[in-house]
C-alpha cells in the first residue's frame, strides 16, 4: 500500500506523536544497551580536555567504542565517590557497552604525561584506579595507556606501552593509533565484548588507517577552549551576569567549566542565548545539560542553525523553546541531519507544517538516524499500525505487554506520551514485577490499568524502595488494606511522594489544626488527593478563609473532617464568588456561615452551571425572598439534578404544595408518584 495512504488516515497525528515517541524513549546510543545505565546518566560531558595530546589519542578510540555515541559524550565527568578527594571524578575517557557485561565501565586513562612512571605519580594513579571501580558498576574495568612505562596486569587493571607521534604529523598519529587499537583488543581480550574486539582488529589491521572528520572537529574544538579560567573567575563572571548563586553552582559543576575561557567561550556563547530569548534559568539548563555548545562557533554554527529554524516554519518563540528543552539540538549538523531529516518527513506525506509540528512538540526527532530509526520504524508502523485492526498484534513487546494486560490502545498511547522510558524499561525485569505487585496487594486487574493509564510514572518506582514503604506508610497510619487499595486505584500519584517531605508533614497539619488521628484516617481515605495539595499555597489558605469569613474553630474542624474535599475548592474561584453570590440573595453573614457549615460542598458547586440555574427555578416557584428563606433553611436542596428539582417543583406547583419541596426531593421516583400524583387533564 503506497504509503502517502497511509498518511491520509484519520489515525495518523496520534500515531506519528506515538512512533516519535517511540523512537526517543528507545534510541540507543548502543545497539546492545536501549537505556544507558543509571552510573552513566549520573555523569555529564566535559567542556574542556586536559591536553590536545589527550584529545588526538582518545578522541579516535571513543569512536570505534561506540560509533553511534557523541565523541564530546565519552569525555565525561561523575558524581565524586567515597574517599575520592575532588569535586567530581574525571577519567580521561569512559565507555558502557563495550564489554562482555554492557552495563559495566570500561574508564580509559592516558598516561602521556612522564611524572606518571615516578612514585608520586604511581601512587595518585593506584588511588584513581580505586576512586574508578569504586564508582564503576561490578565488572568494569581500566585501561591506562602509557608511552614510557609498562604495569602489572592484574584483575581487571589493564596497561598497555605504546608508540609516541608528533603532534603535527598525521602519519605519526595514525600509526600510534593502530598501535593502540591492537594493544587494547590484546589487553582487553578476556573482557571485552566479541563484535567489538573484532572491529579493533580489524581497524588496527588495515593498512591505511585515516582520522575521521568527526576526530578533527573534536580536536579543533579541544584546541578552542584550551587555556581557560579558573573556577573562582568564572563564578564572578557568572554573577556579574545576573545569575544566581545556585545557577553558578550547577554550572560550574555539571559543565565542568573549571579552566573554560570566560572571553574566548562562556561570554560570547551566554550574551548570544540571552539575546535570542532564553531567559537565564534555560541557560543554566542548556550549559549544564550541553556544555560542548560553549565551543560551537556563534557565527558558522549556533546562529545558522536557528536561522535554519526559523526558514523551515518555526517562530521566535517555538526556537527559544526547542533550544531550552533539547539544547543539543544547536549542535546537529543542517547539511547532515536537519535538512534530511526534514525532507524526509516531507517525502513520507507530510506537510510543511507537520513537520514544523513534529519538530516543535518532539525535537528529539531530528537527531534520529533516518536508515537506523526513522525508516525501519515507519515501516513497522505501516506494517502493523495503521490498519483498521484495532489491537495491534505484531506490537513492539513493550507496547504489545500494555495491551496484554488490559490497556486499550489510546491508553498506550497516552502512557508513552506521558512516561515514553516505559518502552526502555524489561517486561521481565520491571514491568511484569510492579504489575504483580499491585494485585498481590489486592488490586484488581481493572485497577491497575486504570492506575497504570492515569499516572503512568507509576512504572519507573522501585518495589522495595517506594511502593512498599510508601503502601506500608498508609498502613501505619491506620487505613485498612481496602482502604489503602482504593487510595492507590484513585490517586497512584500519591505513591510518588517522598514519606518525610510530603506525607507526614501534610498529615501533621491536619493533626495541628485540630483533627483526631481517626478523622485524619478518615479524610484521606474518603479524599486522597488532599495529600497531594501544598500546605502554604493550598491548605493553610482556605481554612483561614473559613476563619475569616466567621467559622469557629470546631466548625472548621467539622468541616474538613466530613467535607474534605471542600478543601479542594479554591479560595478566588470558588469560595469567595459562591460566600457572595449568598450574600447577593440577602443572606445575612451569620446565615451564610450556617449555610456553610450546614452543607459544606455548596461552597464547591460552580455557580453558572449548578446554584444560579436551580436558584432560578426555585425564585419561580417561591418568588424571590421567600426563596432566599428557602436556600438558608435547606442548602442541601443544591445537591439533587435539575431536572429532578425542576421536575418535583411542576408537580407541586401543580398541587399547591410547593412548601413540601424539600421532603419531596428526598423520595424516591416510586415513592414520590405514589405520594404526589399528578392531577388529571
Amino acid at each position: 500500500m503506497p504509503l502517502a495512504r497511509h498518511v491520509r488516515n484519520p489515525r495518523w497525528p496520534l500515531l506519528l506523536a506515538l512512533f516519535v515517541l517511540t523512537l526517543v524513549a528507545s534510541r540507543s546510543s548502543v545497539s546492545r544497551s536501549s537505556v544507558p545505565p543509571g552510573w552513566w546518566r549520573q555523569g555529564w560531558p566535559k567542556t574542556r580536555r586536559d591536553s590536545v595530546a589527550e584529545a588526538q589519542l582518545l578522541a579516535p578510540l571513543a569512536e570505534l567504542l561506540m560509533p553511534k555515541t557523541p565523541i564530546e559524550e565519552l569525555f565525561r565527568s561523575f558524581p565524586s565517590p567515597d574517599g575520592w578527594g575532588g569535586h567530581y571524578l574525571e577519567p580521561d575517557l569512559t565507555a558502557y557497552g563495550v564489554l562482555k557485561d554492557p552495563n559495566a565501565a570500561l574508564f580509559v586513562e592516558y598516561d602521556g604525561y612522564w611524572r606518571h612512571g615516578e612514585r608520586e605519580g604511581r601512587t595518585r594513579d593506584q588511588s584513581k584506579n580505586e576512586a574508578l571501580f569504586a564508582y564503576g558498576p561490578p565488572g568494569s574495568c581500566v585501561l591506562r595507556i602509557s608511552h614510557n612505562h609498562s604495569r602489572v596486569l592484574k584483575d581487571q587493571l589493564v596497561g598497555i606501552q605504546v608508540s609516541t607521534w608528533q603532534t603535527c604529523c598525521r602519519a605519526s598519529l595514525e600509526r600510534t593509533l593502530t598501535d593502540v587499537f591492537k594493544k587494547t583488543s590484546e589487553g582487553l581480550n578476556k573482557v571485552l565484548c566479541p563484535r567489538l574486539a573484532k572491529r579493533l582488529d580489524l581497524e588496527a589491521s588495515r593498512g591505511s588507517l585515516r582520522v575521521s572528520a568527526r576526530t578533527d572537529r573534536f580536536v579543533q574544538m579541544a584546541l578552542a577552549v584550551k587555556g581557560g579560567n579558573t573556577s573562582e573567575q568564572i563564578s564572578d563572571y557568572l554573577g556579574a551576569e545576573g545569575f544566581r548563586k545556585k545557577e553558578i553552582e550547577l554550572m560550574i559543576e555539571r559543565a565542568s567549566l573549571s579552566g573554560t575561557s570566560i572571553e574566548r567561550a562562556l561570554q560570547p556563547r551566554i550574551k548570544w542565548l540571552l539575546s535570542i530569548g532564553l531567559k537565564h534559568a534555560e541557560v543554566v539548563k542548556a550549559i549544564a545539560t550541553f556544555p560542548h555548545l560553549l565551543v560551537y562557533s556563534i557565527e558558522k554554527n549556533l546562529k545558522p542553525t536557528v536561522q535554519w529554524f526559523l526558514d523551515i516554519g518555526l517562530s521566535q518563540a517555538q526556537v527559544v523553546k526547542l533550544i531550552a528543552r533539547v539544547p543539543q539540538s544547536l549542535g546537529y549538523s543542517i547539511e547532515e541531519n536537519l535538512k534530511p531529516t526534514v525532507q524526509w518527513f516531507l517525502d513520507i506525506g507530510l506537510s510543511q507544517a507537520q513537520v514544523v509540528k513534529v519538530i516543535a512538540g518532539f525535537p528529539q526527532s531530528l537527531g534520529l538516524s533516518i536508515e537506523e530509526n526513522l525508516k525501519p520504524t515507519v515501516q513497522w508502523f505501516l506494517d502493523i499500525g495503521l490498519s483498521q485492526a484495532q489491537v495491534v498484534k505484531n506490537l513492539k513487546p513493550t507496547v504489545q505487554w500494555f495491551l496484554d494486560i488490559g490497556l486499550s490502545q489510546a491508553q498506550v498511547v497516552k502512557v508513552i506520551a506521558g512516561f515514553p522510558q516505559s518502552l526502555g524499561y524489561s517486561i521481565e525485569e520491571n514491568l511484569k514485577p510492579t504489575v504483580q505487585w499491585f494485585l498481590d496487594f489486592g488490586l484488581s486487574q481493572a485497577q491497575v490499568v486504570k492506575a497504570i493509564a492515569s499516572f503512568p510514572s507509576l512504572l519507573r518506582y522501585s518495589i522495595n524502595d517506594k511502593l512498599r514503604p510508601t503502601a506500608q506508610w498508609f498502613l501505619d497510619m491506620g487505613l485498612s488494606q481496602d482502604q489503602v487499595v482504593k487510595v492507590i486505584a484513585v490517586k497512584p500519584n500519591l505513591l510518588g511522594y517522598g514519606i518525610e517531605k510530603k506525607l507526614k508533614p501534610t498529615v501533621q497539619w491536619f493533626l495541628d489544626i485540630g483533627l483526631s488521628q481517626a478523622q485524619v484516617v478518615k479524610v484521606i481515605a474518603g479524599c486522597p488527593q488532599l495529600l497531594g495539595y501544598s500546605i502554604e499555597e493550598n491548605l493553610k489558605p482556605t481554612v483561614q478563609w473559613f476563619f475569616d469569613m466567621g467559622l469557629s474553630m470546631d466548625q472548621v474542624v467539622n468541616v474538613v473532617a466530613n467535607y474534605p474535599s471542600t478543601l479542594g475548592a479554591g479560595v478566588e474561584k470558588n469560595l469567595k464568588p459562591v460566600r457572595q453570590w449568598l450574600l447577593d440573595l440577602g443572606l445575612s453573614e451569620d446565615q451564610v456561615v450556617d449555610v456553610v457549615t450546614s452543607f459544606p460542598i455548596i461552597m464547591k458547586l460552580r455557580l453558572e452551571q449548578n446554584l444560579k440555574p436551580k436558584q432560578a427555578l426555585l425564585e419561580d416557584a417561591f418568588g424571590r425572598s421567600e426563596a432566599a428563606t428557602f436556600i438558608s433553611n435547606d442548602p442541601r436542596i443544591f445537591s439533587y439534578s435539575y431536572q429532578r428539582l425542576a421536575t418535583r417543583l411542576t408537580v407541586l406547583v401543580e398541587r399547591h404544595e410547593t412548601h413540601l419541596l424539600s421532603s419531596a426531593t428526598r423520595l424516591t421516583e416510586a415513592e414520590f408518584a405514589k405520594r404526589f400524583p399528578r392531577k388529571p387533564n
